[in-house]
């Protein structure tokens, strides 16, 4: 994590994460039962969330996740909440992660925060195995639909655009571009 745009990014969710919860909760909790039946099909053995903060999917889904963020904060919020499995403090345009290491990834309302959007999914990419389901969300007020399936076209086949009835656009994938 070198950019400028990041370090911002992890100093707020830092300082804030105490009280991440109480504020997001209740929009997460839509945009995760918008998609219900996708994500309670994905095994949860093989499933990392990406910019997964406090844990919130890991409370929706009421299992124990592999979750990784910028924030030590947040992750560590997410432990004493006893809903992360295992937290790990790193930047999804680096994720610190050995190739094809997961069947299922997903990232809510994270990308959006990176410098560098086409790093995040090249690294979606490069973590998913073959054959793959993921599900990725951004803000669309901060990227729009014709810029994220220009992106998506370049790193997943066969993916669904999606439009969640509040604040996010996102594809959900079944299988990986070559």
């Amino acid at each position: 994590m070198d950019d400028i745009k990041e370090l911002k990014v992890r100093n707020y969710y830092d300082s804030f994460s105490d009280n991440y919860d109480n504020f997001y909760h209740k929009i997460q909790f839509q945009k995760f039962g918008y998609l219900n039946d996708i994500l309670t099909k994905f095994n949860h053995n093989d499933l990392i969330d990406l910019g997964g903060g406090t844990g919130l999917l890991s409370s929706f889904l009421q299992i124990k996740l592999l979750t990784l963020d910028l924030s030590y904060n947040m992750l560590k919020e997410g432990k004493l909440s006893s809903y992360i499995s295992q937290g790990i403090v790193g930047d999804i345009n680096n994720i610190p992660i050995r190739n094809k290491a997961f069947t299922h990834i997903v990232s809510f309302t994270a990308v959006q925060n990176t410098s560098n959007y086409k790093q995040s999914f090249k690294e979606i990419r490069r973590i998913s195995k073959k054959q793959s389901e993921n599900v990725v969300s951004v803000l669309k007020k901060l990227i729009d639909k014709t810029m994220l399936i220009n992106i998506s076209d370049k790193y997943f086949s066969d993916y669904q655009f999606i439009e969640f009835p509040i604040e996010d656009i996102g594809i959900y994938n079944n299988s990986i571009s070559t």
